[in-house]
């Protein structure tokens, strides 16, 4: 994996900080704001995600980061953060002091690479893929890589999986050519979003928590019809690839625990309810407004939407002037 060439800008505009009433200070705050562009072409970059510390900003679809208030633990902070964006190499920095009324413009380019988000420390994912019957309920790290058993074959049962062969694959490449042939490419975004987490989070539990094609004795975690999900290479798009770069960090856990995120075209086809969601119905429920947390929450009700807690791998420092 290719290390990340970028060039960033940080300017530090300074301004008057207006003068606040002894009994009712105001919270410490920057405002932050600028772009996310392509380090070659110069356009804007569709679906990038900023994360400062606590606060997720989604990039606008010309490039630019909405003007948003980074709460600050003092009169000055340092921070950490990052830039993702499917396709693109990870972009992030950390110990950055900000200054409060000091607002800061970041001007990212981002280099073509494919890393979404770029390896950190597998070793908890690895330890519990070599020895799963120690952590049954692990929920830590996604896998870096799976093996996906290429058959075609639509009949499940474990001893007619034949022909096969096997491709190894980044994980988030395998999800990034689930999503499109299992949701419909337009649907609205909150329903793209609930599928791309309920895709990743059923081969996570899969190729990690339960195992069953290894148990079986095949060499691969995942295979590539619907007695999993339907894999195709080279067929992700690019509404998808934006839903899975905005939920990468979201996963679903009951009591600590990862669930098998089961789902059918329809409700009326989904084996347990809730524990399965419609495919159908999550546009719909998109449609009527609800987000994708909300849409979730209804079909896999009482696991919880949780949010990874993944620390960014440092290239470059911030640079400010």
């Amino acid at each position: 994996m290719r290390r990340l060439l970028l060039v960033l800008l940080a300017v530090v505009v300074f301004a008057s900080v207006p003068a606040t009433l002894a009994n009712a200070p105001e919270p410490p705050s920057v405002l932050l704001s600028g772009y996310v562009r392509d380090i070659v072409t110069g356009a804007p970059i569709i679906g990038a995600r900023v994360v400062v510390d606590s606060v997720t900003i989604m990039v606008e679809p010309d490039g630019s980061i909405p003007s948003t208030s980074i709460p600050l633990k003092g009169p000055v902070d340092k921070v950490a953060g990052s830039v993702t964006a499917v396709g693109y190499d990870l972009w992030s920095f950390q110990g950055v002091n900000l200054r409060a009324g000091q607002p800061v413009e970041l001007h990212v380019k981002l280099r073509r690479g494919g890393a979404l988000i770029q390896p950190i420390d597998f070793q908890q994912a690895l330890a519990s893929q070599q020895n799963p019957a120690a952590t049954p309920a692990y929920a830590g790290l996604p896998p870096e890589y799976v093996d996906v058993g290429i058959t075609g074959v639509v009949d499940c049962k474990a001893s007619r999986i034949a022909p096969f062969h096997v491709e190894r694959m980044r994980f988030v490449d395998y999800v990034r050519n689930v999503l499109p042939n299992e949701w419909v490419s337009g649907w609205p975004p909150a329903s793209l979003d609930a599928g791309a987490i309920a895709v990743k989070e059923y081969a996570w539990y899969t190729a990690v928590v339960e195992r069953k094609w290894r148990t079986w004795g095949y060499p691969f975690d995942l295979i590539d019809s619907t007695c999993d999900q339907v894999y195709k290479k080279d067929s992700a798009v690019a509404d998808t690839d934006a839903a899975v770069a905005r939920t990468w960090l979201a996963r679903m856990l009951l009591d600590d625990r990862l669930i098998p995120t089961f789902y059918r075209n329809t409700v009326d086809n989904c084996p347990i309810f809730p524990g399965c969601m419609g495919q159908d119905e999550s546009a719909q429920l998109a449609r009527d407004g609800q987000t994708a947390e909300q849409i979730l929450s209804y079909f896999y009700d009482p696991a919880q939407y949780n949010i990874l807690a993944l620390t960014p791998r440092i290239y470059l420092p911030l640079v400010t002037r």
